[in-house]
């Protein structure tokens, strides 16, 4: 990315763009249609696979978690801001149409990270710095006090059957986690902790049982949650090296050579994988980590040649 010359630069920009937008136009087509193309296609293949709508589309939400900053970046660079709003305002309906909360709170929270960027590049990158350590050190905290099960029960009576599903999985994390706190249970080990396929009820003190509300798995597969993640699988090495990179990114953004508004897409960019991450997926995940990239890459292309450094 950093290697494109000006044509290039344009070139790839135009294509991303382009390709946002069909793919916006590819999402609302589905939700109209309740996912009529992406069962047709299961249906050709033979994918025999049951087809859950409101689980289908948390990658694609994701993705436009992500990458509606750099391309609001890019339709900003070419003076079409009514376009870059349209673009983030229908993400933004589809997925809260969805009902996607981790996707929509990590737009929202980017869109608050955007307008603050603009103002301050440099003490908004700070602020969130600042968050972010503060987020890794409480992680294994979080959930033995404020978040434990009993206490979200009180504090917030409406809680679904699936996020206190989510609670139950931090709790458990936070408790293994206490058992290897200096060096984790090893990379990729939340999958077969032990004890993390022992089932739990969901009974939700003082609510009647609902439909959907079986007993669950304590650690289905990873936390759904990078920083407890961390803790878990690599301990204070994983998560000393982990708040050095996103510190590190932060600042870095705050300097982005191509002017505010680079600088604020960069931070919302960054705040939108920060929220996506700390209540979604594994961070191995190796499409996550593809779109992590790919913003990147993004925002580097967006960068003019002159301000970039040499590859």
């Amino acid at each position: 990315a950093r290697a494109l010359d000006e044509r290039g630069r344009l070139s790839v920009g135009n294509w991303f763009m382009a390709g946002f937008v069909v793919g916006l136009a590819i999402l609302g087509f589905e939700i109209a249609t309740e996912g009529m193309l992406l069962r047709s296609i299961w249906w050709m293949i033979g994918l025999d696979k049951r087809f859950i709508f409101s689980v289908t589309y948390n990658r694609a939400t994701s993705v436009i978690g992500v990458l509606a900053w750099p391309a609001a970046l890019f339709f900003l660079q070419r003076k079409a801001p009514l376009v870059a709003g349209i673009a983030l305002a229908a993400g933004a309906f589809m997925v809260h149409d969805l009902q996607k909360w981790a996707s929509l709170i990590a737009l929202l929270s980017g869109a608050a990270v955007f307008g603050a960027g603009l103002l301050s590049a440099r003490t908004t990158a700070r602020v969130l710095a600042a968050g972010v350590a503060l987020l890794l050190i409480a992680a294994p905290v979080l959930p033995r006090t404020v978040l434990a099960p009993d206490t979200v029960v009180r504090s917030y009576p409406g809680i679904s059957f699936s996020e206190y599903h989510r609670i139950l999985i931090w709790d458990f994390a936070a408790k293994r986690i206490a058992e290897q706190p200096f060096f984790g249970w090893g990379m990729n080990s939340a999958r077969v902790m032990p004890g993390g396929k022992d089932t739990a009820p969901t009974d939700i003190p003082g609510r009647t049982r609902g439909t959907g509300d079986a007993p669950v798995e304590l650690m289905p597969l990873h936390p759904h949650n990078t920083p407890l993640q961390l803790w878990l699988e690599l301990g204070v090495p994983g998560v000393l090296l982990a708040a050095t990179l996103v510190v590190g990114l932060l600042l870095l953004a705050a300097r982005h050579p191509s002017g505010r508004m680079a600088r604020a897409a960069s931070l919302a960019t960054i705040t939108g994988v920060i929220a996506i991450a700390a209540m979604s997926f594994s961070m191995w995940q190796s499409w996550w980590l593809a779109v992590v990239w790919l913003a990147a890459m993004l925002l580097a292309v967006a960068a003019p040649a002159s301000g970039r450094p040499r590859p």
